[in-house]
Protein backbone atom coordinates (compact mmCIF):
# COMPACT_ATOMS: atom_id res chain seq x y z
CA UNK A 1 0.00 0.00 0.00
CA UNK A 2 2.99 2.09 -0.22
CA UNK A 3 1.99 3.29 -3.91
CA UNK A 4 -1.20 4.82 -2.66
CA UNK A 5 0.71 6.38 0.27
CA UNK A 6 3.05 8.27 -1.66
CA UNK A 7 0.14 9.09 -3.90
CA UNK A 8 -2.21 10.43 -0.94
CA UNK A 9 1.44 12.66 -0.01
CA UNK A 10 2.10 13.75 -3.26
CA UNK A 11 -0.94 15.87 -3.00
CA UNK A 12 -0.14 17.40 0.25
CA UNK A 13 3.48 18.58 -0.71
CA UNK A 14 3.83 22.22 -0.10
CA UNK A 15 8.21 22.13 -1.33
CA UNK A 16 9.93 20.75 -3.80
CA UNK A 17 11.76 18.48 -1.86
CA UNK A 18 9.00 17.05 -0.23
CA UNK A 19 7.72 15.97 -4.03
CA UNK A 20 10.77 14.45 -4.75
CA UNK A 21 10.65 12.26 -1.74
CA UNK A 22 7.04 10.98 -2.30
CA UNK A 23 6.66 11.07 -6.26
CA UNK A 24 10.48 10.09 -6.97
CA UNK A 25 11.70 7.84 -4.20
CA UNK A 26 8.13 6.26 -2.37
CA UNK A 27 6.59 5.68 -5.78
CA UNK A 28 10.24 4.60 -7.33
CA UNK A 29 10.45 2.09 -4.75
CA UNK A 30 6.72 0.85 -4.50
CA UNK A 31 6.26 0.11 -8.21
CA UNK A 32 9.23 -2.15 -7.86
CA UNK A 33 7.70 -3.72 -5.38
CA UNK A 34 4.84 -4.85 -7.67
CA UNK A 35 6.76 -5.37 -10.63
CA UNK A 36 8.29 -8.56 -8.94
CA UNK A 37 5.29 -10.66 -8.62
CA UNK A 38 3.80 -10.03 -11.97
CA UNK A 39 5.52 -12.30 -14.30
CA UNK A 40 5.48 -14.93 -11.57
CA UNK A 41 1.76 -14.52 -11.36
CA UNK A 42 1.22 -14.93 -15.06
CA UNK A 43 3.97 -17.63 -15.86
CA UNK A 44 1.86 -19.89 -12.95
CA UNK A 45 -1.46 -19.38 -14.23
CA UNK A 46 -0.64 -19.78 -18.11
CA UNK A 47 1.20 -22.54 -19.45
CA UNK A 48 0.44 -23.13 -22.76
CA UNK A 49 -0.03 -19.96 -23.96
CA UNK A 50 2.48 -18.08 -22.13
CA UNK A 51 3.05 -15.38 -24.14
CA UNK A 52 0.10 -14.49 -25.34
CA UNK A 53 -0.38 -13.87 -22.16
CA UNK A 54 2.80 -11.49 -21.55
CA UNK A 55 1.66 -10.01 -23.96
CA UNK A 56 -1.86 -8.98 -23.08
CA UNK A 57 -0.02 -7.75 -19.58
CA UNK A 58 1.99 -5.74 -21.28
CA UNK A 59 -0.14 -4.21 -23.49
CA UNK A 60 -2.55 -2.98 -20.27
CA UNK A 61 0.19 -1.84 -18.70
CA UNK A 62 0.66 0.47 -22.30
CA UNK A 63 -2.26 1.74 -22.17
CA UNK A 64 -2.53 2.19 -18.67
CA UNK A 65 0.31 4.30 -19.09
CA UNK A 66 -1.02 6.07 -22.09
CA UNK A 67 -4.66 6.82 -20.85
CA UNK A 68 -3.76 7.93 -17.15
CA UNK A 69 -1.01 10.41 -18.23
CA UNK A 70 -3.93 11.77 -20.53
CA UNK A 71 -6.97 11.72 -17.99
CA UNK A 72 -4.92 12.99 -14.94
CA UNK A 73 -3.95 16.48 -17.48
CA UNK A 74 -7.48 16.90 -18.32
CA UNK A 75 -8.90 16.36 -14.28
CA UNK A 76 -6.25 18.92 -13.08
CA UNK A 77 -7.96 21.66 -15.44
CA UNK A 78 -11.07 20.85 -14.28
CA UNK A 79 -11.19 19.62 -10.86
CA UNK A 80 -7.37 20.95 -9.70
CA UNK A 81 -4.03 19.15 -8.62
CA UNK A 82 -5.03 17.81 -5.19
CA UNK A 83 -8.29 16.51 -6.09
CA UNK A 84 -7.32 14.84 -9.19
CA UNK A 85 -4.03 13.57 -6.75
CA UNK A 86 -6.90 12.14 -4.98
CA UNK A 87 -8.63 10.47 -7.93
CA UNK A 88 -5.05 8.71 -9.15
CA UNK A 89 -4.97 7.59 -5.77
CA UNK A 90 -8.06 5.55 -5.86
CA UNK A 91 -7.00 4.20 -9.16
CA UNK A 92 -3.89 3.07 -7.80
CA UNK A 93 -5.19 1.90 -4.52
CA UNK A 94 -7.69 -0.69 -6.95
CA UNK A 95 -4.76 -1.96 -8.82
CA UNK A 96 -2.54 -2.51 -5.56
CA UNK A 97 -5.62 -4.57 -3.91
CA UNK A 98 -5.76 -6.73 -7.04
CA UNK A 99 -2.04 -7.22 -6.92
CA UNK A 100 -1.86 -8.21 -3.58
CA UNK A 101 -4.73 -10.98 -3.90
CA UNK A 102 -3.50 -12.37 -6.61
CA UNK A 103 0.26 -12.49 -5.06
CA UNK A 104 -1.36 -14.00 -1.70
CA UNK A 105 -3.52 -16.29 -3.66
CA UNK A 106 -0.18 -17.42 -6.02
CA UNK A 107 1.18 -18.14 -2.21
CA UNK A 108 -0.98 -20.55 -1.13
CA UNK A 109 -1.43 -22.13 -3.85
CA UNK A 110 2.61 -22.82 -3.88
CA UNK A 111 2.63 -23.35 -0.26
CA UNK A 112 0.07 -26.08 -1.13
CA UNK A 113 2.05 -27.57 -3.56
CA UNK A 114 5.03 -27.70 -1.88
CA UNK A 115 2.99 -29.84 1.02
CA UNK A 116 1.56 -32.26 -1.29
CA UNK A 117 5.15 -32.53 -2.56
CA UNK A 118 6.45 -33.35 0.84
CA UNK A 119 9.00 -30.27 1.26
CA UNK A 120 10.42 -29.66 4.72
CA UNK A 121 9.47 -26.01 4.85
CA UNK A 122 5.50 -27.36 5.36
CA UNK A 123 6.59 -29.91 8.30
CA UNK A 124 8.60 -27.38 10.30
CA UNK A 125 11.56 -29.55 9.98
CA UNK A 126 13.50 -27.71 7.67
CA UNK A 127 16.98 -26.54 9.63
CA UNK A 128 17.83 -22.86 9.09
CA UNK A 129 21.59 -22.92 8.54
CA UNK A 130 23.43 -19.43 8.19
Amino acid sequence: MTLVAATALTAECKEFWQLLLCQGFLTGVSCGMIFGPIPTIVSHWFKKRRSLAFGIAGTGSSIGGTVIPIATRNLIELIGYVRTSHCNEHTKGISQVQMDNASHRLDRILHARDCKLGNDLCTGSAEIRL
